[in-house]
């Protein structure tokens, strides 16, 4: 199955910018460059080597 037949199978309607354009996903991308920069910057480079998947998951819903 293709990406775009897969997209709307899930009722979304897929992106259809040219390469290099951001402005479709600007909104998202500095939603998570503050994610990033509130959460996982702040950590130690020890506490990223220990992070698992379920911490992580924890941090993000707090």
């Amino acid at each position: 199955m293709s990406y775009v037949k897969a997209v709307r199978k899930l009722g979304a309607r897929p992106s259809y910018s040219r390469r290099g354009n951001c402005l479709d996903n600007a909104s998202m991308e500095t939603f998570y460059g503050h994610m990033k920069s509130e959460t996982f910057r702040r950590m130690t480079p020890q506490e990223r080597i220990e992070l698992t998947r379920a911490k992580a998951q924890e941090i993000i819903d707090d």
